[in-house]
């Protein structure tokens, strides 16, 4: 089982963050073979932090490799980076001034949509309106005209 950070996800210690294919590519170089079995399965699991729910490969050779290509699971040569909304959400939310940056209740919001049917979500008061108010190069610019 292997987890790497992708760019810019942060967090201590990260000292080579790489996108999936960089990874699927390295390891295959030296023989093993990537199976992308965990990450959809789990992908809305909440209890799971979203950062492996996001990065979690399993790469194996020789007779591992064979007993899950036995057990029916394909290798997945080309598994494709994955940006799970939790953690776009968190690097939104450190790259937006902090007036802006609501993380918290976008994450809260994305578990809704997941979780519940779009009447309840829309009957929350509280619910995350986008595209009302921009949030994008023009309110940064206004955020930064004021006095």
């Amino acid at each position: 089982m292997f987890s790497a950070a992708i760019p810019y996800q942060g967090g201590a210690g990260h000292c080579n963050e790489n996108w999936v294919e960089y990874w699927v590519k390295l390891f295959a170089d030296h023989g093993f073979e990537c199976f992308d079995l965990l990450r959809l399965p789990y992908w809305n699991e909440a209890a799971i932090r979203s950062y492996y729910r996001q990065n979690v490969l399993i790469l194996a050779k020789g007779a591992a490799a064979k007993t899950l290509r036995d057990k029916g699971h394909a290798p997945s040569p080309n598994a494709p980076s994955l940006i799970h909304p939790e953690q776009y959400l968190k690097s939104i939310g450190r790259a937006l001034p902090p007036e802006m940056a609501q993380v918290g209740a976008d994450v809260r919001h994305y578990y809704d949509c997941v979780t519940k049917s779009p009447a309840e979500v829309d009957a929350n008061p509280d619910r995350r309106s986008y595209g009302v108010e921009g949030v994008g190069f023009g309110a940064i610019r206004k955020f930064l005209a004021k006095p």
